[in-house]
């Protein structure tokens, strides 16, 4: 699959914001549903730890706040365990 440009990214964001689901781009973006998520996840991700109010983010994408901070911790969570995995092998 080939990367997401910023023009992608951009029209997911706004579809999302204007209440499309993953199921519904799925077949638009020729992404599964899993892949569309994990790249809001990714965007909201950079968005906090780059100091964006995650209020500001929830309303931009027509989501509950509570969603938003639910993507931030899911991410962090599984880096964490990726970063521990990674250590238990080869370390």
């Amino acid at each position: 699959m080939s990367r997401w440009t910023n023009q992608e990214e951009s029209q997911l964001l706004k579809l999302i914001a204007s209440g499309k689901t993953y199921k519904e781009l799925s077949g638009g973006f020729n992404r599964s549903e899993n892949a569309l998520e994990l790249r809001v996840k990714k965007i909201v991700y950079e968005n906090i730890s780059n100091n964006k109010p995650a209020d500001k983010i929830a309303k931009l994408l027509n989501m509950p706040e509570d969603k938003i901070m639910q993507y931030y911790y899911l991410l962090i969570h599984g880096i964490i365990y990726f970063f521990d995995f990674f250590c238990v092998l080869f370390l």
